[in-house]
């Protein structure tokens, strides 16, 4: 069976064109599939869809991207083609594009664009698509797919994860699919006869705002696929060049400022580079369209500018969300602050007639317009100036951005009275009147042209929410009319309800389908919206995702105790708390290994007199090994022997687990020492050097222990245990499982070097003083009277129920 998926939206018009030609194909009907997926539609796309009698979906406004994966989804095929609800496939194009994968080593295949259209525009844009063709029709292999008509296995399409749903327009979305199957080394071909027929744009105006969002798309593209910038099959080396000497011709006028030869020449040159940069497009089209091709610089040339301003854009943009945006806003700050800085210095010594600003005033301005932008970025940051998806008003923005101002204003003062320098308090107020100005329109226009993107799709962040009730449905709306912020709602998760809809959003599934969900719908973030689940089951799920690449967020409660690395956020009014999952910077991660081997060979160097003196003591009262092995669990759940010095008499079993070995009749007197001072854990340096364990981390856990551990508990297993840690300094050794563990999920949460420090440092009076045994004492007592309370409550619900029962 072959599967072709149409994605359409508002195609009323043009859906009829496609579906008579893919019903009309010479293959038998029989073995073809018509799958419409409708992109939530305001016209009666629906209803062509039916009249034809094809398979059809309506979906929530999510782009072609997401339509065309639901439509892989439903299909039935092993073999899944794709065109647009504007093109017009050949009879023939279903069994030209099916029949290179008589060749198993096949993933892709690639098919033909063609034209009826005679405007100047249109003939044009086929032109464009000649070239590509020219380049493509000698490869035995290419590297990318347009779904204007595009064919795929099925199994490889759904391995690399289907079309990035993270693409709002038909842009892009299929060379990103296209670089992910190449990546793993398919196969794609093109096939030249697999023609479909499309409408160009036919205006100028059109034709632009396309080329804008494609350069604008593909810079997203690659950021995923760098090494795909210097070359790919489909994209004219040419085209690069275009842009690059395009722009040089754009600017070469201004050397007419150095002379009028200097002008001349630099026009001249950049002109000649730009037409040597369009001779292949010219070369490889001629034959195809000769009046046409002559012509061509005249379009190249704007074309190429347009380009060259899309991929700006694109780079201001950028693919790492939140991150991209605050780092351009800062760099805008810090050149209009410098600029103005400038300008000040420009305006006091030379408008006003003031020759000398400082007493040095070199001396001065070198250091501080580098100064100053950097105090202008730190304060902005500190006041929150570099947030994004804020719902700031544009009034309070600009209340914000003048007080950040006036605290800068202030610092430079005082910083100036300290350094007892030799200020113009004119020269300030010159720098201050002419930044306000530059920094407020630079942000303004910034922001402006973000909010815009964001509202349309560019780059939004894909949510899951989790729950359905008054929560959920708050923060759906609170999304829904704030759509500068830049999220998607995909869905909701809840254990009843499947398929009910709130807002256009529908109940997707429950809680034990929630990465399934997340693969199919290209989840970003996950909301946790005070769901109808028990918090042990919370936690298990925030594991889950741990695994996942997806942020986590959970709507705050009168009652959310959080107290490792979490951060307040919020969507709109609502405040949420953004569960972080720390992780070691690289550069403290090796830090961390070297001082570990580093310190645990200095230590066994030094401590091995005292391992000698201890083996012949322990030699001398019980006969038997030195050391005993016993079973523990490491890093990532990894099995090890563990050493120790033996504390026990000869043939006694080693036990461990909330039962102390120093009242314990088979402990010799030695070994009651050696326990108490912690000592007897000192061979534990030779696992540090076969990097089993760290010198400081959790406690290691027997492995029966570790098999009774639900989903949230295995985050203890991610990093290697130590030999001292937050356990062990603060006397809790012989605690129970559950008591331990918020030590080493505190640790885990917050582990630093410093933190590393410190708990080295408190062992070695913990070792020398020990513990409380009345405090270790009491803690224990405390959990069986815990025990034996829950016994009696239990009881007595039970009791309250047989009376209730027995009433009525």
């Amino acid at each position: 069976m072959i599967s072709v998926i149409v994605p359409a939206f508002n195609a009323e018009k043009t859906l009829p064109h496609t579906l008579r030609a893919l019903q009309n194909q010479t293959l038998p009907r029989k073995l073809y599939e018509i799958i419409v997926i409708d992109d939530a539609s305001k016209d009666g796309t629906g209803s062509v869809a039916r009249e034809f009698g094809v398979r059809y979906r309506r979906q929530n406004k999510e782009g072609p991207a997401a339509a065309r994966n639901l439509g892989v989804r439903i299909a039935r095929g092993d073999i899944v083609l794709f065109t647009d609800s504007d093109c017009v496939p050949r009879e023939d194009w279903i069994e030209k594009m099916v029949k290179p994968f008589e060749d198993p080593r096949v993933a892709g295949v690639m098919g033909r664009y063609l034209t009826r259209q005679k405007e100047f525009c249109a003939r044009f844009v086929q032109l464009e698509f000649e070239e590509r063709f020219s380049m493509l029709g000698d490869r035995d292999n290419i590297d990318l797919v347009p779904s204007f008509a595009a064919a795929f296995r099925r199994s490889i399409f759904e391995e690399v994860g289907g079309f990035d749903a993270h693409y709002p327009q038909a842009n892009n979305e299929d060379v990103e699919l296209s670089y992910k199957i190449a990546s793993r080394g398919y196969k794609m071909i093109f096939s030249d006869d697999a023609v479909v027929y499309h409408r160009h744009p036919s205006n100028w105006k059109k034709y632009f705002s396309i080329k804008f969002s494609r350069a604008f798309w593909r810079i997203l593209v690659y950021k995923k696929f760098p090494g795909k910038i210097l070359k790919d099959t489909y994209t004219p080396q040419s085209l690069k060049a275009q842009i690059l000497t395009a722009y040089l011709l754009l600017v070469s006028p201004l050397a007419f400022l150095l002379g009028v030869a200097w002008g001349l020449a630099a026009v001249g040159t950049a002109l000649v580079l730009f037409l040597a940069s369009c001779f292949p497009f010219i070369y490889r089209t001629y034959s195809f369209d000769p009046q046409m091709a002559l012509a061509a610089p005249l379009v190249l040339f704007p074309k190429s500018i347009i380009s060259g301003w899309g991929v700006f854009m694109g780079l201001m943009t950028g693919s790492e969300r939140d991150t991209i945006f605050p780092i351009v806003l800062a760099i805008s700050d810090g050149i209009m602050s410098a600029v103005a800085l400038t300008l000040g210095f420009i305006i006091r010594s030379k408008l006003l007639g003031v020759s000398v600003v400082f007493s040095k005033p070199l001396e001065y301005f070198y250091p501080l317009v580098v100064i100053f932008p950097l105090l202008v970025i730190i304060v902005f940051r500190q006041m929150g100036l570099y947030r994004t998806k804020t719902c700031l008003s544009k009034l309070n923005q600009l209340v914000l951005f003048f007080r950040a101002f006036a605290v800068v204003a202030l610092v430079v003062m005082a910083g100036m009275f300290v350094l007892k320098m030799n200020y113009s308090r004119s020269l300030l107020l010159i720098v201050f009147l002419t930044a306000l100005p530059l920094m407020a329109i630079a942000r303004l226009t910034l922001n402006a042209i973000h909010e815009r993107m964001l509202a349309k799709g560019v780059n939004a962040t894909r949510v899951l929410i989790v729950g359905a009730g008054e929560a959920a449905q708050m923060v759906l709306e609170k999304i829904h009319n704030f759509p500068s912020l830049g999220y998607y709602v995909v869905g909701f998760i809840a254990e009843a309800g499947m398929g009910k809809r709130y807002l256009g959003r529908e109940i997707l599934g429950s809680s034990k389908d929630i990465r399934r969900i997340i693969e199919e719908n290209q989840v970003d973030e996950v909301i946790f919206a005070r769901p109808n689940l028990s918090r042990e089951k919370v936690l298990d799920l925030i594991v889950q995702l741990g695994k996942e690449n997806v942020a986590v967020k959970m709507v705050s409660d009168l009652y959310d105790i959080v107290t490792s690395q979490t951060v307040i956020d919020g969507i709109a009014d609502i405040p949420m708390i953004e569960i972080h999952k720390r992780r070691f910077r690289h550069l403290q991660d090796l830090i961390k290994a070297s001082m570990d081997y580093l310190l645990g060979t200095i230590f066994l160097l030094l401590s091995l007199p005292f391992w000698l003196i201890f083996a012949l003591i322990i030699r001398i009262e019980s006969p038997g090994p030195v050391f005993v092995r016993v079973d523990r669990i490491g890093k990532n759940g990894r099995r090890f022997k563990l050493f120790r010095f033996r504390t026990l008499f000869k043939d006694a079993t080693f036990q461990e687990g909330g039962t102390s070995e120093l009242n314990d009749s088979r402990t010799t007197r030695f070994g009651r020492f050696l326990s108490k001072t912690r000592l007897d854990e000192w061979p534990q340096l030779l696992n540090i050097l076969l990097g089993h364990m760290s010198l400081v981390g959790p406690r290691p856990e027997l492995p029966e222990l570790v098999a009774e551990y639900k989903e949230w508990q295995k985050l203890r297993l991610e990093v290697k245990p130590g030999i001292t840690g937050l356990w062990q300094i603060m006397g809790r050794r012989d605690l129970f499982l559950h008591q331990n563990l918020e030590y080493d999920f505190y640790y885990i949460k917050n582990r630093s070097l410093l933190l590393d420090l410190t708990i080295l440092l408190r062992t070695i009076p913990a070792m020398i003083f020990g513990s409380s045994p009345v405090y270790r004492g009491w803690l224990v007592n405390a959990e069986l009277e815990r025990q034996k309370f829950n016994v009696y409550t239990k009881g007595q619900e039970v009791d309250e129920k047989l009376t209730k029962s027995a009433s009525a």
